[in-house]
């Protein structure tokens, strides 16, 4: 029997700042070929293989709903016995973004609560905001979350990965009520995004494509990973 659940998936703090409408399902935008992002995932949490590729898919798929592509790199580190994908060795560009999945100890190290499931890294300035582009998620939360039943932890993964990355391609740290980027979920939304049908407003899509853009065209004066 699938188990009561508890409490409301939270995704990240909410220090206030605007909130984003959320409307229809977005579309692929027309006439914004090649918008891209790399995001290099460091994963200390040891999670299966196959869930990290199931959701590096799933989180794709949600981007390429508002006209992002989001290009999936899993970079080893020393001690790990698998390959890092080949674009790891690329140099950092603007619009790369570093995913970082956190066990127990590391996100105990960062303060984070018990019911959080991923922290972003937002620049108040909006120039600084434009660069943002580290996040974290902590796994044994989507894991205990997994246990419900509602939706599997490849499903969750994508949902908190593409909720922080929303947080630094807005540079706002403000969350909608309905959507990607509401600061709290249930059933009915796991449900929805089982689905594939928890997705970005129109605005936020277009405040996104935008960013991705003004990186792209930007040359970071630093690179490296993590500031």
């Amino acid at each position: 029997m699938r188990k009561a659940f508890e409490s409301f998936l939270v995704l990240g703090f909410a220090f206030g700042g605007p909130a984003y409408a959320d409307t229809r399902p977005t579309a692929n935008s027309p006439g914004d070929p090649g918008l891209t992002v790399a995001v290099r995932v460091y994963d200390y949490a040891r999670v299966p293989r196959g869930t990290l590729v199931r959701a590096g898919k799933e989180t794709s798929n949600i981007f390429r709903e508002v006209g992002i592509e989001a290009r999936w790199l899993v970079c080893s580190r020393a001690e790990d016995e698998f390959q890092s994908d080949r674009g790891c060795e690329e140099p950092v560009g603007a619009a790369d973004l570093h995913l970082i999945i956190l066990a127990r100890a590391g996100a105990e190290s960062l303060a984070f609560r018990e019911s959080e499931l991923g922290r972003a890294s937002v620049a108040t300035q909006a120039d600084k905001g434009a660069y943002a582009r580290v996040f974290y998620i902590y796994y044994d939360r989507v894991s205990h979350l997994a246990e419900y039943g509602y939706a599997t932890e490849a499903n969750i993964l994508a949902l908190g990965i593409a909720h922080e990355i929303g947080h630094l391609l807005l540079s706002e740290l403000g969350h909608s009520g309905t959507g990607i980027m509401s600061a709290r979920l249930g059933p009915n939304d796991l449900r929805r995004l089982a689905k594939g049908d928890l997705l970005f407003s129109p605005d936020q899509a277009k405040k996104m494509r935008e960013n991705v853009r003004f990186r792209m065209r930007t040359m970071l004066t630093k690179s490296g990973f993590p500031d």
